[in-house]
């Protein structure tokens, strides 16, 4: 099924090793997270040092659709 648009949810994962862009705004970081089996992009809202470094553990409240954090 399809997850529903502004609910929130929990993505945890490993970080994908290159994926970290980093926004000129400052606080925008896009990165790909990975169970090892499947991966999905992300855009994160959250400023440093929160920020994803690649091939660590990541944890982030998240809603589809949506572009507040």
């Amino acid at each position: 099924g399809e997850a529903p648009v502004g609910h929130k949810f929990r993505l945890g994962g490993l970080v994908v090793e290159g994926s970290v862009q980093r926004e000129t705004d400052g606080l925008t970081v896009h990165f790909g997270l990975t169970d090892t089996a499947s991966e999905i992009q992300v855009a994160s809202l959250t400023s440093p040092p929160a920020s994803p470094r690649s091939r660590a553990t990541c944890a982030s409240v998240s809603s589809i659709g949506s572009t507040k954090p």
